[in-house]
């Protein structure tokens, strides 16, 4: 084989992992308000999609930080470098990965963020799935909840119970939103109302 095609080799072998580090996105204004995690799998491209790269840049504009940061294989395992960036901390995630991530959390297997925003949350484990909205709402975080046509019918058949078992719970701050488009089709409304319900966040801190 010529080196050409070992160089090669090598590059597809090293190069996502140099581009798995956190890709952050600072705050347009003086000072920062906090932190916005979009997180990809395991193996996916950071700074990739089109509604994640518009939440990506569209909330430094109201000043708030973002980070495009992957979801290792182990939950437990966050990119160190999150530590860094200013508090509060808002975790995005969705699909099969918002299942992941509530299951670390109701585990202590992760520090708990300050809210949670999840995109069509399943676990793609059927008993684990069914078990997602306990789940949830034992978190007793703030978490915005959204759902879509296009998401996962795993996704589908849980989101009236996580609303039930959030309000069985008393979480005031819970809010369950169901969007007419999927989420490429509306990536400026998504990000305005994540900003929207970011802002109430703050309102309800202060």
């Amino acid at each position: 084989m010529p080196r050409s095609f070992y160089w090669l080799l090598l590059c597809l072998t090293v190069f996502p992992t140099l581009a798995a580090e956190p890709v952050v996105f600072p705050a347009h204004t003086p000072g920062s308000k906090g932190t916005v995690v979009v997180f990809s799998p395991a193996g996916a491209a950071l700074d990739s999609g089109r509604w994640q790269r518009t939440v990506l840049r569209t909330l430094p504009e109201y000043g708030w930080n973002t980070v495009s940061a992957t979801l290792p294989a182990k939950a437990e395992l966050l990119p160190p470098q999150l530590d860094a960036q200013p508090k509060p901390h808002y975790w995005l995630v969705n699909g099969a990965q918002g299942g992941e991530m509530v299951l670390a959390l109701s585990e202590q297997a992760l520090p708990m963020p300050e809210g949670l925003v999840l995109l069509g949350p399943y676990h793609s484990d059927m008993e684990q799935n069914a078990l997602l909205a306990t789940q949830l709402a034992g978190l007793g975080l703030p978490v915005l909840d959204l759902s879509s046509p296009v998401d996962h019918p795993l996704a589908k058949a849980t989101v009236a119970e996580r609303a039930q078992a959030s309000r069985r719970t008393g979480n005031p701050h819970y809010r369950s939103i169901h969007w007419a488009l999927d989420w490429d089709q509306s990536a400026n409304t998504l990000a305005q109302q994540l900003w929207g319900w970011l802002k109430q966040q703050r309102a309800v801190a202060k």
